[in-house]
């Protein structure tokens, strides 16, 4: 029989350990990401509150099961290769994943960031994860894609010279007008001030202009006259909006 100081501290150790467990647990539970861990034959060994939710089933309905349970594997095949990256290489992994839930019946799109887990001799025996649905950010970036895209192609198409500047006179946006006159690519012009595309004279002569959208907040509609480099006269009508 253990001497009665020794049984409580033992006592004390185990309630101390117990507390931790269900803090822990509870802290986990709180979050909206997907935690889980994985023994090295791929079958859980935890997993927090939000996977539970998105399986739709309990703590004990997962533990000891394998993703394909969980997930049709021939849509997501992205998250086994990761998983054995990790622990047959033992490194960290960050990568994307798009995987169908079949709690779901749809694909989501997942952040994951995955780690090995070691036993006390330092041996792989397993690894955690923490997922974070990135669908709806993916679906919205995709439909901005999409606007920017039929957005863009209006602007090329139009007859006019059109251009965006910062107050640093640095281009953010020229249409394939404004890259043709001059004489370059729109992505080589981009984030190039108007000085190191044009000369001097010529684009200091048309930031005048600019400098007085960007003092009074107001849109201008000016006649603007330059020359090209056969000495010809080139006029235009330039209305500036500021934004």
């Amino acid at each position: 029989m253990l001497p009665l100081p020794l049984r409580n501290s033992l006592s004390i150790d185990k309630n101390i350990s117990t507390n931790f467990d269900s803090i822990k647990n509870e802290v986990l539970d709180s979050i909206d990401s997907f935690i889980y861990t994985k023994d090295l034959s791929g079958k859980y060994t935890y997993a927090n509150q939000a996977v539970l939710d998105l399986f739709e089933k309990s703590l004990t309905e997962v533990i000891g099961c394998d993703d394909s349970q969980f997930f049709d594997l021939t849509r997501s095949k992205q998250l086994q290769k990761n998983d054995r990256l990790v622990m047959q290489q033992d490194i960290r992994v960050e990568s994307e994943e798009s995987n169908f839930i079949k709690a779901k019946n749809e694909t989501l799109i997942f952040k994951v960031v995955k780690k090995p887990l070691y036993n006390r001799d330092g041996i792989v025996n397993g690894m955690c994860g923490i997922s974070t649905d990135i669908t709806a950010e993916k679906q919205l970036q995709e439909q901005l894609n999409e606007q920017s895209y039929l957005l863009d192609t209006m602007l090329n198409n139009i007859d006019a010279h059109i251009y965006v500047k910062d107050c640093e006179r640095t281009f953010l946006y020229v249409n394939s007008r404004v890259a043709e006159l001059f004489g370059d690519s729109a992505e080589n012009i981009i984030g190039k001030k108007d000085t190191d595309i044009l000369p001097k004279y010529v684009a200091d002569l048309f930031y005048q202009s600019d400098k007085q959208v960007f003092e009074t907040n107001k849109k201008y509609v000016i006649q603007e006259t330059t020359h090209n480099e056969d000495g010809a006269a080139c006029h235009y009508i330039s209305t500036k909006v500021p934004f």
